[in-house]
């Protein structure tokens, strides 16, 4: 059988979901689907990588074997330059919709009034905390006060809503659902009080085009493969092959969202 060599420098990374408190079963489905890589042929990396810092130039990378993306950044300025593999179907806010998710919108349960509404978001490129979070508040009529707290990740998000220095944050469902499971005291004192827009769930990417085949192979093949209580932690129920039209309206949420929230500045 012929290698598909992905050479030693190449690298594979989780980072959308990687809590702490989860990385022994995020380590457990990669190890999976290298396994199955490598019957397929392709050299794979057998670790992770976490990168620390930001996550666009690790994206942009030309050693990039896989890795898990946000849509929005995906479909406005990441699909030159690498291939989309897919998606995980998970169990979220929109569990019979194979491969899409909904934000939650949160909130101290104590609060009574919308307002003026102080927002955190966790980082103005993000699909789930700024700009579905934008679509929501346009489409319940909230209007919002600056200046915007920017946090840096949705547990910071929770955490800055709990203190009161935002009234508002909107959370990646899957976030949402596994710091419930295994950080219960983030969600203390805060309740659900809306949703935003379905959307795509995170993509799977490559800088390899040529391996995105193996690649959908590999990851369907591990998830049969790889112990139930994994998939349970993770909260993954399978593998679906989303495309560029499924994420290419996110730029449309990102330009409505624009006009109440500051989406895509640096």
């Amino acid at each position: 059988m012929n290698t598909l060599r992905a050479d030693d420098a190449m690298i594979a990374s989780l980072p959308m979901y990687d809590l702490p408190e989860l990385r022994e079963s995020t380590d457990a489905l990669w190890a999976a689907i290298s396994l199955e890589l490598g019957r397929l042929g392709v050299d794979a990396p057998s670790l992770l990588t976490r990168p620390d810092g930001a996550l666009l130039p690790h994206w942009r990378s030309a050693s990039l074997l896989f890795s898990q993306a946000c849509g929005f950044p995906y479909a406005s300025f990441l699909r030159p330059d690498v291939t989309l593999v897919g998606a995980f179907d998970y169990e979220t806010t929109c569990a019979d919709d194979p491969g899409f998710y909904r934000s939650v919108v949160v909130a101290r349960s104590a609060l009574e009034s919308f307002v003026g509404a102080r927002i955190a978001i966790n980082n103005h490129d993000s699909l789930s905390g700024c700009v579905s979070l934008g679509v929501a508040l346009l489409d319940a009529g909230v209007t919002v006060a600056p200046p915007f707290v920017v946090t840096g990740g949705h547990a910071l998000s929770l955490e800055a809503v709990q203190r009161g220095e935002a009234d508002l944050a909107s959370i990646d469902g899957l976030t949402w659902a596994l710091l419930s499971d295994v950080r219960p005291a983030a969600a203390t004192g805060l309740c659900v009080v809306g949703y935003g827009p379905r959307t795509p769930c995170t993509p799977f990417i490559t800088s390899r085009s040529e391996l995105s085949g193996p690649l959908r192979s590999a990851v369907r093949a591990a998830l049969d493969q790889v112990s139930p209580d994994v998939l349970r932690a993770l909260r993954i129920r399978g593998f679906v092959e989303l495309t560029d039209d499924d994420y290419l309206p996110t730029v449309g949420m990102g330009e409505r969202a624009s006009t109440l929230v500051p989406v895509g500045e640096k």
